[in-house]
């Protein structure tokens, strides 16, 4: 977290309009926000577009949006909205820079705030792109209301304004190699000054001119060429006195622009960084930015609003390390925003600090999830926070991608729809952005549910016929805030008094059914367990008849009972065996129509 005494100013909103991707979007920032979602839908203009807000970036008439008719929007709006960091008050010093910018709380207990429009134009006098930058007399969170809302002509966005605020975007691209040597990355504007005090400069300086010298001296080659060098000073007369070769820098600045970052595998020599892996040396390069952060605020020269962008933080990283980038983020003063394709980072992320993004109808949509209702009660009671973290982040971490979501309750389900799912999809669930999710029991469902409902991905869930599908039914519509029922086209039910194993008992030709059975305990095990159980109490006490009319589908039944968790994936693979005969359960092809069908909507959702 950033020291208070730096860090006093936090963005809290961000409106976009018209610029790259967006039409009209805002955005709310938490201290952390993740952004997840599928390639080319807005993550990195959103974090462009802070840049361009803060006039870290100029924007450029190629930013502004063109929509699906190809029409080219004549502008672009980049509103900000900014809160102090903690409390409710901006401190003095800002106070004095944005002075009457500065707007009261909208509502008790609220903070106050200001407001930055950037626009960004054609000048209609010069013809040239530019960027306009002036404070609010408000803040609104769509376009009509944002048009209404006065531009303030007085204070001016001034250079005192734009010294509050430290901006830095690491693209995916960073990479160490680059950084080092060069004065402008964070690597060279560390290097520029070692924090050396006088008299241990000088004597490095002293120690470097005599390194250099006796290198020239000893080689015949360098002396050589310094010797045909000292013409010069004969052919431009007085304007030069002597040449001199230095092989090594004297000034300890130039030198350690030049050095080398060693790394040292377990039981290896160490080598240069540019020979090692594209991720660690983009990890290197998100440590030494905060190195340079933390330097300044050691310093006491940081600055009320530091804010930044990680494109990718994952990039090149093994999944323990992409967890692990997190933490290592999370120790970063100030605000920071990272878009990821990762569903490790994702996993680690605070489910409130999403952001999930997608195109539909060729526009950028941002979803988030709310911590409280429009009552003011928390969205999500702490079981079901449990639940959440457990089931999707810990267990189902690309879930937060999917185009859609299948919820399954059952344990038998759960082996047996992968399988099913493979033989629909050839090239997998996986490939076209289905998540099968595991409920882990009855109770989960509502809360996946409401959750998937709360990121935008749409869901589908395979429920029992009998008392127990009822009452999930039941709770899940509770938990959405409407009524659902078997005939919804979220729910996909069994007949009533049908589970999953009479459904497969009633269509599926029983040989296929004792193959796949078989094929997990053994060949000859059934002839066995009828031997051996019939005329045996099973539970409920009722007496185990293998002998009497319909007793091949009472021991089959009576298998897949006692196999539960176990058989569902042989059985399944015998079924897709004789797919071309009989086909899929019918059950089991409109759960899976149903998704082809959402997937059909809506082909631009996130994956």
């Amino acid at each position: 977290m950033a020291d208070p005494k730096t860090q006093r100013i936090r963005i809290s909103e961000a409106r976009i309009q018209d610029y790259r991707a967006f039409k009209d979007s805002c955005i709310t920032l938490e201290d952390c926000t993740v952004l997840i979602g599928a390639n080319n839908t807005g993550k990195t203009s959103l974090l462009l577009a802070v840049g361009v807000g803060l006039g870290h970036y100029r924007g450029t008439a190629d930013d502004c949006h063109i929509d699906a008719d190809n029409r080219t929007a004549a502008e672009f709006q980049i509103d900000l909205r900014f809160t102090p960091w903690g409390g409710t008050e901006f401190d003095a010093d800002t106070r004095a820079v944005v002075a009457e910018a500065v707007r009261p709380p909208e509502e008790d207990g609220a903070a106050e705030y200001f407001a930055l429009r950037a626009t960004g134009r054609v000048d209609a006098r010069t013809g040239d792109f530019g960027v306009k930058r002036l404070f609010l007399k408000g803040w609104a969170r769509d376009r009509d209301a944002a048009s209404a809302i006065e531009e303030l002509r007085t204070p001016a966005v001034s250079r005192d304004f734009n010294e509050l605020m430290f901006f830095s975007l690491l693209g995916a691209q960073r990479d160490i190699v680059d950084d080092v040597g060069r004065k402008a990355t964070y690597w060279g504007r560390l290097a520029a000054d070692l924090g050396l005090e006088d008299a241990s400069r000088e004597e490095l300086q002293r120690a470097l001119e005599d390194v250099s010298g006796r290198i020239v001296a000893a080689s015949p080659v360098l002396g050589n060429v310094q010797s045909h060098l000292q013409a010069i000073s004969g052919t431009m007369g007085s304007a030069v006195e002597s040449v001199e070769i230095r092989p090594v820098a004297t000034r300890p600045e130039e030198l350690v622009r030049g050095m080398d970052i060693r790394v040292a595998p377990p039981r290896g020599a160490s080598v240069p960084v540019d020979r090692q892996g594209m991720g660690t040396r983009s990890l290197a390069s998100i440590l030494v930015y905060r190195a340079f952060l933390r330097e300044r605020m050691e310093k006491g020269t940081g600055v009320p609003l530091a804010i930044a962008g990680f494109e990718e933080p994952e990039a090149h990283l093994h999944p323990h390390a992409q967890r692990s980038v997190m933490d290592l983020i999370s120790e970063i003063p100030g605000q920071r925003v990272l878009s990821t394709h990762s569903a490790y980072v994702a996993r680690v992320a605070d489910i409130f600090d999403l952001r999930v993004f997608a195109r539909r109808d060729g526009e950028v949509v941002v979803t988030q999830i709310p911590r409280r209702d429009d009552k003011g009660d928390p969205t999500f009671t702490e079981e079901a926070l449990i639940q959440i973290r457990r089931n999707v982040q810990e267990e189902n971490g690309e879930l937060l991608f999917a185009r859609c979501a299948v919820l399954l309750e059952g344990v038998s389900e759960q082996a047996a729809l992968p399988v099913f799912a493979r033989a629909h999809w050839s090239e997998g669930p996986d490939a076209i952005g289905v998540s099968l999710v595991s409920c882990n029991g009855a109770g989960s469902a509502k809360h996946l549910a409401k959750f998937l409902e709360a990121i935008g991905v749409p869901w589908i869930v395979l429920l029992d016929g009998d008392a127990e599908g009822d009452r999930s039914l039941a709770a899940i519509s509770s938990a959405v805030g409407r009524e659902l029922t078997a005939g919804s086209p979220e729910v996909v039910m069994f007949p009533k008094d049908i589970d999953f194993e009479d459904h497969l008992l009633a269509e599926v030709d029983h040989d296929t059914i004792k193959k796949g059975l078989e094929s997990l305990l053994g060949e000859g095990t059934l002839d066995d367990y009828r031997t051996n159980l019939h005329g045996q109490k099973k539970r409920g006490g009722v007496e185990r008849d293998y002998q009497s009319a319909g007793w091949e589908a009472r021991l089959l039944a009576d298998c897949l009972d006692n196999n539960k968790g176990l058989y569902g994936r042989p059985v399944a693979e015998a079924i897709v065996e004789t797919l071309e005969e009989h086909g899929l359960p019918s059950k089991i092809t409109e759960l899976l129509q149903r998704v082809d069908a959402i997937l059909a909507a809506a082909p631009e959702t996130t994956t």
